[in-house]
């Protein structure tokens, strides 16, 4: 694993560098250069992931909206269904008391 033999080497260097009274200045471009790789990378990784934050907002109003307008029917469908099942006990009771 490259990241586990690099970081043991960074650590040795750390240390290296502790002991020693002098720092390279090979070292602080290359340990710049590392933290603006990593910069790097985190930037794009948040641009992704703002942009799917960006289209799951939107799915969400989307899909909330679909809900909004399926209750609706529900509303509408649970009223007709009351609306028939009281004409057809009205029709039952004129039937049985011979009303037609």
């Amino acid at each position: 694993n490259d990241s586990g033999r690099i970081s043991g080497y960074l650590e040795k260097e750390a240390f290296d560098l502790m002991v020693r009274e002098e720092v390279s200045e090979t070292y602080w471009k290359e340990l710049a250069e590392e933290r603006r790789r990593a910069l790097n990378e985190t930037l794009v990784e948040n641009e992704k992931l703002s942009s799917r934050i960006e289209l799951l907002v939107e799915e969400n109003k989307q899909l909330q909206e679909k809900n909004d307008r399926l209750n609706e029917i529900v509303v509408k469908a649970e009223a007709i269904q009351e609306l028939l099942g009281s004409m057809v006990s009205d029709d039952d009771e004129d039937t049985s008391l011979g009303v037609e």
